[in-house]
């Protein structure tokens, strides 16, 4: 009964959403192979499921799978489905990188392995261990060296100076640690920023609807919870511009240049809503409803 329901109310969206993917092909003078596609339910029987892959002419697959060589799922990667991602990086260690003058595996190193990983970087939050993985390879790239006992790989330096800037005494090579949190934070640049994409509206629209986001316990899937750990360092480097005053704290972003909770401490001591927004602490007609009184001298003097 449910899969006639199914044929009778989804058979025009269906084909609607054939023809699109076919039109889209033809555009571009391409042909879409369905019998090499792989349909992934979510939320669905596999009744539904089977009906909706018969239609198109593709196989069922499940979570996780690999798209564009990133692992995706419900799930957090573990270090086994991120392993042909350090294959790959351990792959560009040639034979030649013996015989290269140390400035040459410098190049080597940061134009062709610590590359690979940008891709990668830009979407996943690497586990600690991954990185170790990940620095071990990179290390043997710019240590080894060709001796009459066969190839050895002793460090000349501490990783972390190598790391540093050349400005700074290091070598410049890419810390992938920090790398990988620079690039995540431009997720959180176009969250806080509310910017016009459909993640960025679901996520809003799902848990702050009316919170302020860091004034809130971490929530949502294993991904965005990666991201907004790095919350504290974004908010450290970024000044609040204040528009409606709906998701600015009043007394712990940086507004204007300053910190209130820090250039105003005795008042902030009193504060009725140490997370309260800019909005509702100006919404206020009384000093009762923003402060704990009587307030100190010292208090008074900073309102």
């Amino acid at each position: 009964m449910a899969l006639s329901w199914l044929c009778l109310h989804a058979l025009s969206k269906l084909l609607f959403i054939k023809e699109i993917l076919v039109d889209y092909a033809s555009s571009i003078g391409l042909r879409i192979n369905f019998h090499k596609s792989t349909l992934i339910p979510i939320n669905l029987s596999n009744e539904t499921a089977l009906a909706f892959a018969s239609f198109f002419g593709c196989s069922v697959g499940s979570m996780s799978f690999t798209y564009l060589g990133l692992p995706l799922g419900t799930t957090k990667p573990t270090i086994l489905d991120l392993m042909p991602l350090v294959c790959s990086a351990e792959r560009r260690l040639t034979s030649t990188i013996t015989v290269m003058s140390y400035g040459g595996k410098l190049s080597w190193l940061n134009a062709i392995v610590t590359s690979l990983l940008i891709y990668a970087m830009c979407m996943l939050k690497f586990s600690p261990k991954l990185i170790e993985m990940l620095d071990k390879i990179r290390r043997r790239c710019l240590w080894t060296k060709k001796t009459e006992q066969g190839d050895k790989c002793n460090s000349l330096a501490a990783w972390d100076m190598v790391c540093k800037p050349k400005k700074h005494g290091g070598l410049g090579v890419i810390n992938i640690q920090l790398q990988n949190d620079a690039l995540l934070m431009k997720f959180l640049h176009t969250f806080h920023n509310k910017l016009d994409v459909p993640w960025v509206h679901l996520i809003w629209d799902t848990y702050y609807a009316d919170k302020v986001p860091h004034a809130t316990n971490h929530v949502g899937s294993f991904w965005w919870r990666d991201i907004l750990k790095l919350t504290p360092v974004f908010r450290g480097i970024t000044q609040v511009r204040v528009v409606s005053g709906t998701t600015a704290l009043v007394w712990k972003d940086l507004l204007a240049g300053d910190v209130l909770a820090s250039s105003h401490p005795h008042a902030f001591s009193f504060a009725m809503h140490e997370d309260g927004s800019v909005k509702n602490f100006l919404e206020s007609t009384a000093l009762s409803e923003a402060f704990h009184l009587p307030l100190s001298l010292q208090a008074l003097n900073e309102v």
